[in-house]
């Protein structure tokens, strides 16, 4: 009873610290529109993806964060891009919508940069029903953060120059509700090189994450690709966490799977956690134009 006890408190204690912040994800450098809405579009065409996120295995309703984007190309500039997704763990809810807009400039033949705003409608809930009197003494099932809707926005700006990539943003950039600003940045680095006449691809990069309230963590990442078809990647958390990636893409559909061990305390309980994602890319757009970026090597996402 006591093991369960710290249980529910550990995820009550988790959702009240990130009820506000964006979920954390592994295979988000596959889709950087969870944390960025200025790389709408980046892929040229239409792109849809899905995934699915089910932390700390053995902990019985732990943690599950479900989403579903679909972005693309309005103009060779101006792309729109939607994120729907929920974060569950028990008697806590979290539903969410965002609507992203970017906008992109050529700076020189390959060079340019894009500027994206995102507008987010989240719907908290908690339930209590089934706990105990025991069970319901931590302050957090009266947070104002549940049973609420709230409405934020964001704000982000992707640059690229050859081989080189930056991305920096704030997807809660503003809280109306609680008149917050810049609860949470995101900074991605990453370049590419490419080996064997281009038939491997070597990408260091790293993601930096600062969060109101919360340390500061940032994750080393190596990525290893043959072929735009098959890719590897093992990542190190300060945030006392690694992780192991591997995808396939074949043709328009590509999948992901992500599986982190956990340092943290919880850890006494459960270590692991499994990740997986399903992405289309098609050539297919609204825009009749060439985008305004540069991908001289045609590589799939993946």
């Amino acid at each position: 009873m006591k093991k369960i006890i710290y249980i529910v408190i550990a995820v009550i204690g988790y959702f009240s610290a990130n009820a506000q912040v964006m979920p954390e994800y592994s295979l988000y450098n596959q889709n950087l529109l969870l944390y960025n809405p200025a790389v709408v579009g980046i892929n040229g065409g239409i792109t849809a993806n899905v995934g699915h996120k089910i932390q700390w295995i053995g902990v019985k309703e732990a943690p599950q964060n479900t989403y579903v984007s679909v972005d693309g190309l309005l103009t060779n500039s101006m792309g729109l891009g939607i994120v729907a997704g929920r974060q569950s763990a028990g008697l806590l809810d979290i539903s969410n919508i965002s609507l992203n807009y970017s906008y992109r400039v050529g700076i020189t033949a390959n060079q340019s940069i894009a500027f994206g705003l995102n507008m987010n409608f989240l719907q908290n809930k908690v339930s209590t029903s089934g706990l105990n009197e025991t069970e319901m003494f931590d302050p957090a099932l009266n947070s104002n953060k549940f049973d609420a809707s709230i409405l934020t926005s964001g704000f982000g700006i992707s640059y690229r120059v050859q081989n080189f990539s930056l991305d920096v943003s704030s997807p809660i950039l503003f809280s109306y509700q609680e008149d917050k600003i810049m609860q949470q940045v995101f900074s991605f680095a990453a370049y590419d090189f490419y080996l064997s006449n281009n038939i491997w691809r070597l990408q260091p990069s790293v993601l930096a994450v600062y969060t109101s309230n919360m340390p500061a963590y940032a994750d080393i990442n190596l990525l290893a690709d043959w072929n735009s078809n098959i890719w590897m990647q093992a990542s190190y958390s300060t945030n006392k966490n690694v992780a192991f990636a591997v995808g396939v893409f074949i043709k328009y559909i590509g999948i992901a799977y992500a599986y982190d061990l956990s340092l943290k305390p919880l850890s006494t309980f459960s270590s692991s956690t499994h990740e997986i994602m399903i992405q289309i890319s098609t050539p297919y757009s609204l825009s009749k134009k060439k985008p305004l970026y540069l991908d001289k090597k045609n590589r799939n996402t993946f």
